[in-house]
């Protein structure tokens, strides 16, 4: 019974976190949150803050190098990236990246821990 308990608590834990209403943010104001500002300034600082490709200091954007859904379509908060998939484009380069190509979009599982 209590492994019953606790199995019924972590899933309504799960739908709390990742529920739709949650989800209906639009992504300008997730990248508003203090948990962005926080990823974003950590993503600046390992890029010294400067474009990583043409070493620009102004007007500098993180860049996400592929977007992650959930199975059920919801999306992963820019925040929940890891590092590596996040990198300091100016935001020239950053308009030539998204007109050049589209950016891939992967699903991930719900155990993924990144």
């Amino acid at each position: 019974m209590i492994m019953f308990i606790i199995v019924i608590t972590i899933i309504i834990c799960f739908l709390i976190k990742y529920s739709i209403s949650s989800q209906d943010l639009s992504y300008e104001d997730l990248l508003k949150t203090e948990e962005w500002r926080k990823k974003r300034q950590k993503i600046l600082n390992r890029d010294n803050n400067k474009c990583v490709y043409c070493g620009k200091i102004h007007n500098l954007q993180v860049h996400h190098k592929y977007y992650s859904k959930y199975p059920n379509g919801f999306r992963v908060y820019p925040w929940n990236y890891p590092d590596d998939a996040l990198i300091t484009l100016c935001d020239e380069c950053h308009k030539k990246v998204h007109n050049k190509k589209k950016i891939k979009t992967y699903y991930r599982s719900y155990s993924d821990n990144y």
